[in-house]
Order: C-alpha cells, then structure tokens, then sequence
C-alpha cells in the first residue's frame, strides 16, 4: 500500500513534452487549436518527502489521513482562559472565580500544483478534508441516526501535535553540561503521522480556489473542466485536551501535570529524575497519585466537618435538655427509650420478615440517640470513633490535627490511608 504522507508530482501522469506556448512552463498552451499540455517534475516533493514538512489531518471516526505540504502562510494559537465576575457591594474588584482555559488554532496555507498531475491530487484532498467535516451516521431501519461527531486529527510538525508521556533518556540525563543540552535538543524531532496530531473539532473551513487571479491561473483538462494551480485553505480549529492540564503538588514542590505540553519539548529537570530514581515512577504520575490522596482528603474533611458540626449541636441540645434537677431522670428515661427501641429493631430485623420500627418510631430513636450521643460522648471522642482523627500522620506538614496535636501531612502518601 503506498504511503499517503509521501507526494509524487507523477502520480497521475508523467510528464510529456509537447509543442505550444506553454512549452516549459507546466502550464497549458494553444497548437493549432488543441490545448497542449506541458508538465514538468515537482521541485517541492522532496523537501515534503525527505524533511517530512507537512500538516496532516486524520479523520478519528474512519481512521483516513490526508497530508498537504507546508506552505504555512498562518499558524495561530490562542489560549482563552475563561472566568466567572461577580461584583459584590462594597467591595472594589469583583470575586473572579476560574471556570477553564481553552485552545484555539488559526491556520491557513497554500496548495500549490507544479504539474497537471499534483494539481489534480490536490482537488481530491481537499475534497477529503471537506468531508471530513461531516458527522457518522448510524443506519437503522427507515431512518438514519447520528452515532459519531466529526473529530479530527491535526499536526502542524512539531509545533501542533499530541503532547508525549515525557519520559526522559536516564543515560542523557546521567551526562552534564553542554552534552546535556545537545542531546535535549538533538533528541527533539517529529514524524508526519497523522495518529500523532492534536484531537479536536475544525468549526469553520474556507477554500480558495483563486479563479480570478489571474497571476495565477488554472489548468484546463477538457471542455468545462479546470484544475486550479493555487489553493488557497484556512481553518478554525478547536482542540480538545485528552487529559486535564494544570498544576500540583508532588515531593519536589509544585509542577506542571503534562511537562511537555504543548511542544512536546523534555525539559531537562533534575528533580524529575529523582523522581524517577526514588519513587520509580515519573513525577507526571507520582502528581496524579498526590491529587487522587489529595482528593481523598478534602472529601474525608468535608465529612468531618459535617461530623464535627453534629456533634457541637447534639452537645448543646443535650446540654438544655439534662440540665437543671431533673436531668439525670430525663436522660436515664431517654436512654431507657433508646435501649427499647433498638431491641425492637434488632428483633424486628432477625425475624426477616421484612418488617421494621414505623416511621414515627424510626425519626424518635435518630433523635433520642442524637441528642444522648452529646452527652455520652465528648466530641473528640466522637470524631475519633468516626475516623476523623490520624494517629499515624507525619510529624511535619499541613492538615487537620490529631488528637495529639500532631499535624497530618497531605504530601505524605504514608499518611493518607483510607
């Protein structure tokens, strides 16, 4: 199967000498009435070929690639970050809350056609790229169902690709100096694959096909039928992350989740290595496990303070209610209340025959226990009976304090387990 990141000039026809104006010039000409065409060999497929200077597109949904050369005239990245203003009285600045940051790529380039040949190919691609652009239709009985959106696949060379794992060479990372620094660089390359390129949607498409410039010209094959010589193709172009970008803690201090993003450059970082070298893992994934301990965290916190503020309630209440002469006997009463009901809800459940305390009695046990729990219990007991208090936590750090006053380190993977 021939590679369809190659490009041959020839593909369609070789060329042939002919009399005529055009003679020499690859373009047509007039002897004796009939049009003459003269083609010449492409001078650019090599430079396409060999330095593999290419913009390639691939259609996610089929798995079809279609490649161009690079006669880039714009190449355009736009970062967006996108937040929410509220404006509050008194108070000079709005509260600017994130919300996200999007990408945006404005490229434009020429289709040139050296040959009769090349200019005819690149009709078909772009009317490749055209249907790209369109969604998957599902087929099911009288009617048709839309099953897939229309994702592409887009490289510009190195500066428009899917972002690398970023993994270094620990050999190289081993040597210092200026032989560090020339194998970062000499090591930085890109291929023409079109698996390779950036996911994301193209939202508008202009073709040019310069029919009115008449520097420029056309080919015409036969009667009603023209080849343009020069196409000109922009696209708007919104890519779509395929993993979460931003930053976080790991043991070597704050760092970016994705080191190479967006120019797939491996900066040379010697914490990484220790990373690498300490933990056996890199310090992209060693982020992802703190931020999945980190989450656990701050969703245990919540609990806990949702815990805590129980308690503190159920303390007052019992407070006001077992204050005073009497509240020895109204607590020893409740307790008597909470021990019957209990009993008639383990019975009720042993027997299985599916039936339990009514409603009414459900919401006075929940009650009763509430509020005798504020009395029975201090709230540091409490809170450690519900798990909210690490005995185990690292001796430096930052987080919830134990019972001991020892602080929990949230950087500490020994630390954070639920």
């Amino acid at each position: 199967m021939a590679d369809k990141s190659k490009f041959d000039s020839e593909k369609y026809s070789k060329p042939v000498l002919g009399q005529g104006r055009g003679q020499g010039t690859g373009v047509a000409g007039l002897d004796d009435g009939k049009i003459v065409f003269v083609d010449v060999p492409g001078t650019t497929d090599g430079l396409a070929n060999n330095a593999e200077a290419v913009l390639s597109f691939q259609h996610t949904p089929s798995g079809k690639d279609v490649f161009f050369k690079a006669f880039i005239d714009t190449f355009t990245e736009t970062y967006s970050s996108n937040f929410n203003e509220e404006t509050v009285f008194g108070r000079t600045d709005p509260i600017v809350t994130f919300k996200n940051t999007t990408k945006r790529v404005t490229l434009s380039w020429k289709i040139p056609a050296e040959t009769m040949s090349e200019a005819y190919e690149n009709l078909e691609k772009v009317q490749s790229l055209s249907q790209f652009l369109y969604p998957t239709y599902e087929s099911i009985p009288n009617a048709l169902t839309l099953s897939q959106t229309p994702l592409l696949r887009l490289k510009v060379m190195n500066l428009l690709s899917k972002t690398s794992s970023g993994t270094t060479d620990q050999k190289n990372d081993a040597d210092v100096g200026k032989r560090r620094l020339l194998g970062a660089l000499n090591s930085y390359r890109s291929t023409s694959s079109s698996d390779q390129g950036i996911l994301g949607v193209i939202t508008s498409m202009s073709v040019d096909h310069n029919l009115g410039n008449l520097d420029i010209g056309v080919l015409q094959t036969t009667t009603n039928t023209i080849l343009p010589k020069m196409i000109f193709v922009s696209i708007d172009f919104i890519v779509l992350h395929e993993e979460t970008l931003g930053w976080g803690r790991t043991k070597n201090g704050t760092k970016f989740n994705a080191p190479t993003f967006p120019y797939n450059i491996n900066e040379i970082d010697t914490e990484a290595t220790e990373d690498q070298e300490k933990y056996g893992i890199s310090s992209t994934t060693l982020y992802r496990e703190f931020e999945n301990v980190r989450r656990k965290r701050r969703t245990k916190e919540q609990d806990c303070d949702n815990e805590r503020a129980a308690v503190e309630r159920n303390a007052e209440m019992a407070r006001q209610r077992y204050s005073g002469m009497f509240g020895e006997r109204r607590y020893k009463r409740d307790m008597n209340r909470v021990n019957r009901l209990n009993s008639k809800k383990e019975a009720l459940r042993m027997a299985n025959n599916g039936e339990t305390l009514s409603k009414r009695k459900q919401a006075k046990l929940a009650a009763l226990s509430d509020i005798t729990s504020g009395r029975t219990l201090t709230p540091q007991e409490h809170l450690t009976i519900a798990g909210c208090y690490d005995d185990t936590a690292a001796s430096e750090g930052t987080g919830r304090d134990n019972p001991t006053g020892t602080p929990i380190d949230v950087n500490d993977l020994t630390s954070m387990d639920f």
